[in-house]
């Protein structure tokens, strides 16, 4: 699953499959229906499944899928499988990053999820890892100008920004989870949308570079804290503040403020940003996160 970076410059249609998408196939075998739909994209985009006696037809790409392959791929059913010439290749990858396994993560609402080393990195549970990553965008009471997304993981926040601001940047250091970005159409998105420049580079070297003043809004939803633990550092903090202009703005993704790891992670991380020189630190319990003010106004 390791594409050249000259790929990253355009994206193609894609043909995928989910467990969740065999497992209803297979049910409506049994069943007797004729047809039912799947998702296969952003916006609630749908095409149908004609239902045959060996398997189905995928309408939309004319492609025929087996018995054998669904009654395969239905188990677990947050698999994710991408069509190519050969046949359906589950998306995962190893990281040469983290040195974890990584992939796409299907969901019962449709979005797929970011997994790494086993474990989904967006909400899923209850609400859809889109909806999850609009409620951080949201959170901020003003989304404009110049917009940095620290961790790019599958893009929905840099999407998301980028329907408000001028201009977003994200990084993303990981070639496996660029490679992913290329194996569905809400990730893909990223590399068509002509105010989002996604750079592959640590985002810590990445910011070292940047000039003072430089973002007007900075979104921070690192991995896990036993992944990237200098993410969640004053010094770190420090430079993300040194970023900002003068009313600009931090969210930063934590967790559940109903966890034990989720509340304990929310007192930390507000006594280092405050320490990091933000004026004001609030705790927005709808997005799991932090919002930090530069300028300690909240507009």
């Amino acid at each position: 699953m390791q594409y050249p970076l000259f790929i990253y410059l355009y994206t193609w249609v894609m043909t995928f499959l989910t467990g969740y998408d065999c497992q209803r196939i297979l049910a409506a075998i049994l069943m007797g229906t004729k047809t039912v739909e799947r998702l296969i994209g952003p916006e609630d985009a749908t095409s149908t499944v004609e239902i045959l006696e060996t398997g189905c037809r995928l309408t939309d790409d004319d492609v025929l899928v087996s018995i054998e392959d669904l009654e395969r791929m239905a188990r677990p059913a947050h698999g994710y499988f991408l069509y190519v010439d050969d046949g359906w290749h589950k998306q995962v990858a190893f990281s040469p990053s983290t040195k974890l396994q990584v992939g796409l993560y299907a969901t019962e609402t449709g979005t797929p999820a970011l997994m790494v080393g086993g474990f989904p990195m967006h909400r899923h549970k209850g609400i859809d890892p889109w909806e999850s990553s609009l409620a951080m965008v949201n959170a901020v009471p003003r989304v404009y100008g110049r917009v940095l997304d620290t961790t790019c993981g599958l893009g929905y926040v840099a999407l998301a920004a980028a329907k408000r601001a001028v201009r977003v940047t994200t990084t993303e250091v990981d070639p496996a989870v660029c490679d992913l970005h290329h194996a569905s159409p809400w990730s893909a998105r990223l590399y068509t949308t002509p105010n989002i420049t996604v750079i592959n580079e640590s985002c810590l070297s990445y910011v070292s570079g940047q000039a003072a003043g430089s973002y007007d809004v900075i979104f921070h939803d690192p991995p896990t804290v036993q992944i990237a633990g200098d993410l969640y550092s004053q010094a770190f903090y420090a430079e993300l503040h040194r970023l900002l202009s003068r009313r600009g703005v931090l969210f930063h993704y934590i967790g559940s403020p109903e966890s034990r790891n989720g509340s304990t992670m929310m007192r930390g991380t507000k006594r280092r940003l405050s320490e990091a020189g933000f004026e004001k630190v609030v705790q927005v319990d709808s997005a799991f996160g932090l919002l930090a003010f530069k300028g300690g106004q909240v507009y």
